[in-house]
């Protein structure tokens, strides 16, 4: 299991502040880490939230990061028994697809909405 997080209140991410969110106010405490924390790669850009006593990890795709980077460290996460997410910018759910086909976690697409708010489609398996 992943130990390096900090608490809820640390998030700047507006896509992991959003996905943490939705979890705490269903009542589930949230912590967030890095993404490379999460998925073992070192200089990996981005935040990864963590919901510990549901066991969901939920991976930010940055615009820069190749999703095939990913792979592997999801597949860590996965044996470790965590249900992974990857959220991924509407834009690049095609990359996301190609780049993490077959990989043990779904991927949602993410994209702006009104007031600054940050909207999420349905789940998909790549």
């Amino acid at each position: 299991m992943v130990t390096a997080a900090a608490s809820v209140a640390t998030i700047t991410d507006p896509v992991a502040l959003a996905s943490a969110s939705s979890y705490t106010r269903r009542g589930h405490t949230v912590v967030q880490t890095s993404l490379a924390a999460a998925v073992g790669v070192d200089g990996l850009p981005g935040a990864a939230i963590l919901v510990a006593d549901a066991g969901i990890a939920e991976c930010v795709l940055e615009d820069r990061v190749d999703p095939a980077e990913m792979a592997a460290g999801i597949e860590v996460l996965a044996a470790d028994g965590w249900d992974v997410t990857v959220l991924v910018p509407a834009a690049r759910m095609g990359a996301a697809h190609w780049g993490l086909r077959g990989v043990s976690a779904v991927l949602q697409a993410w994209w702006p909405g009104p007031r600054e708010s940050i909207q999420f489609g349905a789940p998909q398996v790549p």
